[in-house]
């Protein structure tokens, strides 16, 4: 891989991290709470909110709520729980407008 191909280190620890838990029961590495980055800490929350409202190959994507459900359900054992209060600050409205926005760029 040449050297300009690389992700950015701040980019690839991110990447590398949002699949760990809050309760360290993640991967790759186990890690937990403070341990794992923030930025993929937030990035968890979002990736998780994307996947469950939008429209897959073998599924329909769900409303806003039924994220917000999951996301709660999970809040301090997948997800760090201040991440997920803020999250739960953010007006659905406004989710919605970012949804509108990033669908006419595709």
């Amino acid at each position: 891989r040449a050297m300009g191909d690389r992700l950015p280190e701040a980019a690839a620890l991110i990447v590398g991290q949002h699949h760990e838990q809050w309760n360290g029961e993640g991967y790759p590495l186990g890690l937990k709470a403070q341990e794992i980055c923030l930025g993929a800490r937030i990035f968890a929350v979002v990736d998780t909110f994307d996947a469950i409202t939008s429209d897959r190959v073998y599924r329909l994507g769900r409303p806003y709520e039924a994220a917000l459900d999951e996301i709660l359900k999970f809040g301090g054992i997948q997800f760090d729980p201040a991440v997920v209060d803020a999250f739960t600050r953010i007006d659905p409205s406004d989710w919605e407008r970012l949804r509108h926005q990033c669908l006419a760029h595709t």
